[in-house]
């Protein structure tokens, strides 16, 4: 009998154990954007965002009608991030969805990463990647999975931003 009351037990404490801390589904937002495999070494280290601002959308200058919206998001240690997302409307203040690398007039979003290192002064260029943002109240999830381009190094950029958005006062 005491053997079958500590096997229930035991079962009983499991269970709590993984309603309580297994993975139910949510992705961890860990507010960290990691830049690995760069063949500047020095660039290669997890950035913790510090600042974000947004510019609303503004009809920008194409051949048919989009808007850019851009965020800028300050890095610690030092090292800055913008992201400009173009689309057809400019009903949303931040566009929310999944973007793809693309180019200024075309659908998707364009991306710029400044290491702030003083020895470059040109951001680092990307060749591919998406970014999904999110929204839950006031709060925004801007996840990241960039690959930098051969020209500027190679490598990933990958992380989330997890936070408010101030827009921009300028």
């Amino acid at each position: 009998m005491a053997k079958k009351v500590s096997v229930f037990t035991l079962s009983v404490l499991i269970l709590i154990l993984c309603t309580t801390s297994c993975d139910k589904g949510e992705k961890e937002k860990l507010n960290i954007i990691s830049l690995e495999g760069n063949s500047t070494t020095e660039y290669n280290k997890d950035y913790i965002p510090e600042n974000a601002i947004f510019i609303p959308a503004t009809l920008w200058q194409c051949e048919g009608t989009m808007y850019r919206t851009m965020i800028q998001l300050a890095l610690q240690p030092s090292a800055g991030l913008i992201l400009e997302i173009f689309g057809p409307g400019s009903t949303e203040q931040i566009p929310i969805g999944i973007f793809s690398l693309g180019s200024a007039c075309a659908e998707g979003f364009t991306a710029a990463f400044y290491p702030n290192s003083g020895s470059k002064a040109t951001g680092l260029c990307f060749s591919a990647g998406t970014i999904t943002i999110e929204k839950e109240g006031d709060k925004y999830d801007i996840e990241m999975n960039l690959s930098i381009g051969a020209e500027c190094g190679g490598g990933t950029l990958i992380g989330n931003f997890n936070g408010t958005l101030s827009e921009s006062q300028d």
